[in-house]
This record gives C-alpha cells, sequence and structure tokens, in this order.
C-alpha cells in the first residue's frame, strides 16, 4: 500500500487487456 500507483497502474492495464478481449468478441 506504500505504493498505490502500481496498483493503479496494474488495474488500468488489466482494464485495457479486457477491452481489448471485449474488442476481439465483437469482431
Amino acid at each position: 500500500h506504500s505504493t498505490p500507483q502500481i496498483t493503479l497502474r496494474y488495474i488500468g492495464i488489466n482494464k485495457e487487456e479486457k477491452d481489448n478481449v471485449l474488442d476481439t468478441f465483437r469482431i
């Protein structure tokens, strides 16, 4: 918890990956 930026960054990466997966399913 000393570095919340890393967690936020990790969440952002997961969000992008999920968006990419949804895009592939849409296609």
